[in-house]
């Protein structure tokens, strides 16, 4: 992300809507990997 050029970043339609979806998405795959590896948390 740090890569992104700002003005790119300032023209993201609902960036806010899909920055939420991302973290939401990241935590399923953490979390879904934690299971996997050490069972129930």
């Amino acid at each position: 992300m740090n890569e992104i050029p700002e003005e790119w970043l300032k023209k993201i339609v609902r960036k806010q809507d899909i920055d939420e979806l991302i973290k939401k998405f990241y935590e399923f795959c953490t979390n879904k990997a934690i299971k996997e590896e050490y069972g129930s948390l």
